[in-house]
């Protein structure tokens, strides 16, 4: 028989959430990042990760790309720190994807934590004339939404900010220099290559297979077990 542990920060009152609705599916909850397991499944970014990083059966939870603040992601994160999701034929909720932008005239470019970004401004204002910087949220106070500065973009360009999957789904397209970035498959890696305007729709139902909300852990359990196997 699988053993399966989770591991959560009881400080952390989404993280119970989680750790609550897995023990309702008969895994083993514990309030610290130790434990032997066939799978150990980590809630949140940081909380036991660098513990078991790199086992060969990892489960992560962490913040979903849309949705109400009940969804999450879940799935295996390799050794290698490629990710495998849940997939599926069913349909799951997603957003509606807005038509591509055809202009070429701004960029947003959403910067990394603690990321230098003065080699990247000029190449990018040669090819694009505007450029607006977006910093990390722990770096600067907010003077305007995403929605809105995506809104005033032609072209969005990061590396691992999930951000970058919002701007898809605007209709921005995205230069992802991050091939593990979930909008690696509908954006081009450099700042020379003609921008992807390409099908969106089955990338959206594989992401939509990686949202689960809180009464759906123990479908999402299932069907990432099929996916491992």
């Amino acid at each position: 028989m699988v053993s399966v542990v989770m591991h959560f920060n009881p400080s952390q009152a989404h993280q119970v959430k989680h750790a609550q609705a897995l023990a309702q599916h008969g895994v083993l909850a514990v309030g610290s990042p130790e434990g032997d397991a066939d799978v150990h499944i980590v809630s949140g970014p940081r909380y036991a990760m660098n513990r078991w990083r790199g086992h060969p059966n990892l489960i992560c939870i962490d913040r979903a790309y849309y949705g109400d603040p009940e969804y999450v992601q879940m799935f295996w994160l390799n050794p290698d720190g490629s990710r495998t999701y849940a997939s599926g034929e069913g349909q799951r909720y997603k957003p509606e994807l807005k038509p591509w932008k055809t202009d070429e005239c701004s960029a947003l470019l959403l910067a990394d934590y603690m990321q230098n970004i003065d080699l990247l401004i000029d190449p990018l204002c040669e090819r694009f004339g505007t450029v607006t910087v977006r910093r990390h949220p722990a770096e600067c106070r907010r003077v305007a939404t995403l929605e809105e500065q995506l809104a005033e973009a032609d072209v969005c360009i990061g590396h691992s900010s999930t951000a970058l999957f919002e701007a898809v789904v605007m209709g921005v397209p995205v230069i992802c220099t991050d091939p593990r970035n979930i909008v690696a498959e509908v954006s081009v890696a450099g700042f020379n290559q003609p921008l992807y305007r390409g099908e969106r729709e089955s990338w959206l139902h594989r992401v939509s297979w990686s949202q689960w909300n809180h009464d759906e852990f123990g479908q999402a359990l299932e069907h990432l077990r099929e996916n491992r196997c």
